[in-house]
């Protein structure tokens, strides 16, 4: 079974990163619209046509046609040609950078603790974490933060940013760990 990329996972709020990166690249605002109406096509039906993109960016098929072809060149976007349809990917952009993959257990984790789904702006700041964390330490700052019943994300990133500040480790916080499961014995 293949891994699926980062940026196709169901949580993944793709259009907000977009956004994010946008001052990082030559994209004028006409080509961000364009990609942005791309993946929200992308997302809703598998056939986006060039006619579909004109008529909700009110720009001419000709003026789209021009901008897609600029993107592709510039390797931004891949066209895909069959004999009925095109098809549009944006994976170029997104393999820019590369993202760790936030695991399916950590989110569950988060989710379980939390009694609820993760807004979008939770997923990105988990994935910032992923970025600046092992797994073990945001899985060790959720687990402070369930002990002193403080269960927020700006409460655990002070937790994973005051550990940094103090060059903690995974294993600095498994000994602390261990040492008062002793003292509990």
């Amino acid at each position: 079974m293949s891994k699926q990329a980062w940026w196709k996972k169901s949580y993944i709020d793709r259009r907000t990163y977009l956004l994010e990166i946008f001052e990082n690249t030559t994209f004028s605002d006409s080509d961000m619209m364009l990609i942005l109406m791309m993946d929200l096509l992308n997302e809703k039906s598998d056939n986006v046509t060039i006619e579909d993109l004109a008529k909700v960016l009110k720009r001419t098929v000709t003026e789209i046609l021009e901008s897609l072809n600029r993107l592709a060149t510039e390797g931004w976007i891949i066209i895909n040609v069959t004999s009925k349809s095109f098809t549009f990917s944006l994976d170029p952009i997104f393999e820019l950078k590369p993202v760790k993959d936030i695991s399916q257990t950590l989110f569950d984790k988060f989710e379980e603790q939390m009694a609820r789904p993760l807004t979008s702006t939770e997923m990105n700041k988990l994935g910032e974490w992923m970025q600046l964390y092992d797994e073990d330490m945001i899985e060790a700052a959720l687990r402070e933060a369930v002990i002193y019943q403080k269960l927020s994300f700006p409460y655990i990133n002070k937790i994973l940013e005051t550990w940094r500040l103090q060059n903690r480790t995974t294993e600095d916080n498994n000994d602390e760990k261990q040492e008062r499961y002793t003292r509990h014995i």
